[in-house]
């Protein structure tokens, strides 16, 4: 008797549960050794062990609170999630740094005559410091953009594809929108922080200078 699908990571998804009634059906001397027991939802698990017991004696070998479990394992994977997280968001913002060091520095090499120039006329250090990093804005924003959506969205798929072996199939974990947000946001910052401090080294750069290389 099929009553319904469940997914479990006990023995790596290769399971079955079936009904009281349905194993009969296969095993008509089954005789079942664990009772599981759907309390109301506020109810406590505690409290009702020890009213059991107190009626019907301590008729249990062992008893077991799923809540607690579930948590106890959970915390030991938000930890591990944790852990796999900061570890991302730490390359990815060395990568960042990287690429925008390499690629600052490449264009004021390039365009230093034309910075000498620019300041030559009025320009400012300050001024040529946020030309050059609104030049990437653009670009940042657009892969902040793309890389938020596609986690925000992907989180869940990725993470089925890769505890499929282990019996889970489908998998619903939170993703803050609030969290999302921040972190792009938090990420368009630095890569304009750092875009600034690597624009810096600009400042050695004059008419006078060029004129006399």
């Amino acid at each position: 008797m099929i009553t319904g699908t469940m997914q479990l990571m006990n023995g790596y998804g290769i399971n079955m549960l079936m009904t009281y009634d349905g194993l009969l059906t296969i095993q008509n001397d089954y005789e079942f050794d664990r009772i599981y027991i759907y309390l109301t939802e506020g109810a406590d698990v505690k409290t009702f062990i020890e009213s059991v017991k107190s009626q019907e004696g301590n008729i249990f070998s062992s008893t077991v609170d799923m809540n607690e479990l579930i948590d106890a394992q959970f915390s030991q994977y938000g930890s591990i999630f944790a852990a796999v997280a900061a570890v991302i968001l730490f390359i990815t913002v060395v990568i960042v740094i990287l690429v925008l060091y390499m690629v600052i520095k490449t264009m004021i090499l390039r365009k230093k005559q034309e910075f000498g120039i620019q300041k030559a006329t009025g320009f400012t250090t300050f001024q040529l410091m946020n030309q050059i990093t609104f030049n990437y804005i653009p670009v940042i924003l657009l892969g902040v953009l793309l890389g938020g959506v596609g986690g925000y969205f992907g989180l869940n798929p990725l993470f089925a594809a890769l505890v499929r072996r282990a019996g889970i199939v489908k998998v619903n974990l939170p993703s803050p929108i609030s969290w999302t947000i921040a972190t792009c946001v938090s990420l368009v910052i630095l890569a304009y922080l750092v875009s600034m401090l690597i624009a810096w080294r600009i400042r050695k750069i004059s008419a006078y200078a060029l004129m006399s290389d």
